[in-house]
């Protein structure tokens, strides 16, 4: 039988997607620990979904759409730093090379696994780390939607923590 060699499997960029939710720094502990561990960097990502409500959205004007969308990614991008600062301070206080190792904070509106799956192309991530709510009793019983859609659809690794 021939062999063939397999090729060793080079994470450097890892893309951490959250919710913001309170369980979410679960996940990120994950990321971190590997990304050490593998000497990679982390891009985090938080998707601030679209407004959906077609009733709604003929009577808000543009500029109040622009503004709920800029007061979403501003806080988006508070609450990320802050949660960072606090994790470095608390589970990694032993590694004052914690806050290198995020190397971008990206805060976008979009469809979450569809933002997901691009980001994760556009910063060549080797992998994805991403916390899961598992909501419902039968399709969704161990994944939340959106976990579920990035597994379904990502070529490249996904790791799937429960929150």
């Amino acid at each position: 039988k021939e062999r063939r060699a397999i090729m060793p499997v080079k994470i450097k960029r890892i893309l951490y997607a959250t919710d913001l939710s309170a369980t979410s720094p679960k996940a990120y502990v994950y990321a971190v620990k590997l990304a050490k561990v593998l000497d990679a960097k982390i891009v985090i990502l938080h998707v601030v979904e679209e407004l959906q409500n077609v009733n709604i959205l003929p009577v808000m004007s543009p500029e109040i759409i622009e503004k709920h969308y800029k007061d979403f990614e501003t806080g988006g991008r508070q609450l990320i730093k802050e949660r960072l600062e606090r994790m470095c301070v608390t589970e990694f206080k032993d590694d004052p090379n914690c806050p290198n190792l995020v190397e971008s904070v990206e805060v976008v509106i979009g469809h979450p696994f569809e933002e997901i799956l691009n980001r994760a192309d556009k910063y060549d991530c080797d992998m994805i780390i991403m916390g899961s709510h598992g909501k419902g009793i039968l399709a969704h019983a161990l994944l939340g939607r959106v976990a579920e859609r990035v597994l379904r659809h990502s070529k490249k690794p996904v790791l799937v923590v429960p929150v």
